[in-house]
């Protein structure tokens, strides 16, 4: 690219090497101004790329989130029934022991305290069986919770690990000196060929 010819040179009057010189100036500039136009579409398509990269591992952090608590449900449901289950046989088979010994010691003639203490036994054993299916129940919950916790807590990080890394900025002041750097390269090799 030559805008300072022979007959550019005679008409403004320049010497030949700061026509040259001009003429490098000049052409750093167009490439210095082509280079940037360049790295601001390469920053408009790397910003695109990783907002569609960051939706696509958010929407598969939130997947496997729904599908991890959808687990843990399933799971909670059959901890209850069976809770339930153990529960209520547990009070049925008390409720026999009671029946049979209650029949037995009528028909053996027995009463008084001892068929009580009996019963009470009897009583005592299922409320026991009770409290420590209560408590093993609490500890489940509390193993689901945390468990929903740590659902929470993975999707968040997922979340974290697909934020879009930051878009570096294209470098003016660097574009600025290489254009007085091309010229005055430019200006100084004209100037001493």
């Amino acid at each position: 690219m030559c805008l300072f010819g022979a007959e550019g040179v005679i008409l403004t009057g320049m010497s030949a090497t700061a026509a040259a010189a001009a003429n490098m100036a000049i052409a750093a500039l167009v490439s210095t101004t082509a280079s940037l136009t360049q790295q601001q579409a390469n920053q408009r398509a790397m910003s695109k790329h990783q907002e569609r990269v960051y939706d696509t591992q958010k929407k598969v952090a939130l997947a496997q989130a729904l599908s991890g608590y959808s687990a843990k449900q399933a799971e909670q449901m059959q901890q209850e029934g069976a809770f339930a289950a153990a529960s209520l046989s547990s009070y049925r088979k008390a409720g026999q022991a009671r029946a049979v010994a209650t029949v037995m010691s009528a028909e053996g003639g027995v009463e008084g305290g001892s068929v009580g203490e009996m019963l009470n036994e009897i009583t005592k054993s299922e409320s026991e069986y009770q409290m420590a299916l209560l408590e093993r129940r609490k500890y489940e919950d509390m193993a689901y919770l945390r468990s929903t916790e740590a659902i929470q807590l993975g999707q968040y990080q997922a979340g974290l690990n697909a934020l879009p890394q930051p878009v570096p900025e294209p470098d003016y002041l660097g574009a600025i000196l290489g254009v007085g750097a091309d010229a005055y390269g430019g200006y100084l090799t004209a100037k001493y060929s």
